[in-house]
Parts: structure tokens; C-alpha cells; sequence
């Protein structure tokens, strides 16, 4: 469950139904839940009893859907299309 909680932060950032979209923000989410970058650490370690678990998925999300949308502006703002 805490992996869709994640999955679904991350496609509130930008949601649509484009494939490759959705691609791109499932392998960026799969990263940052696989690197626990900080603070997502501190709560899969320190955090007891499943909430750490579902918080480092979280920051995991909200990491990734902040990634994405960055990916989208300097895509449009230097018109890589």
C-alpha cells in the first residue's frame, strides 16, 4: 500500500495519461524509494511500527513528482521538443 500512496503523490505532481509520462515518473519514484535519499532514511530507520515505511514512500513521492516537473520546464523553457 505504501508504494501506491507514493505512485499516486508522484502523478498528482503532473497527471495525465501520456504512457511515456507516466513512465518517466514510475522510474523516477522506483529511484528514489531505492536510494532513500534524506530524509526518507531517516524515517525508514528511526521511524518504528509501518509509519517509516509508509513515510520514506512519501518523501519518495514528493521527491520524484518535484523531479518530473523540473524535467518539464527546462524541457519546454529550451524547447527540446
Amino acid at each position: 500500500m505504501d508504494e501506491v500512496l507514493g505512485m499516486v503523490l508522484t502523478w498528482s505532481f503532473f497527471p495525465t495519461a501520456d504512457f511515456g509520462y507516466l513512465f518517466i515518473q514510475f522510474l523516477l519514484f522506483r529511484f528514489f524509494d531505492i536510494s532513500k535519499l534524506w530524509p526518507a532514511i531517516y524515517f525508514d530507520k528511526q521511524i518504528k511500527h509501518g509509519a517509516g515505511t509508509i513515510l520514506d514512500d512519501v518523501v519518495a513521492g514528493l521527491y520524484s513528482g518535484a523531479t518530473f516537473l523540473l524535467i518539464i520546464f527546462l524541457w519546454e523553457k529550451y524547447n527540446f521538443s
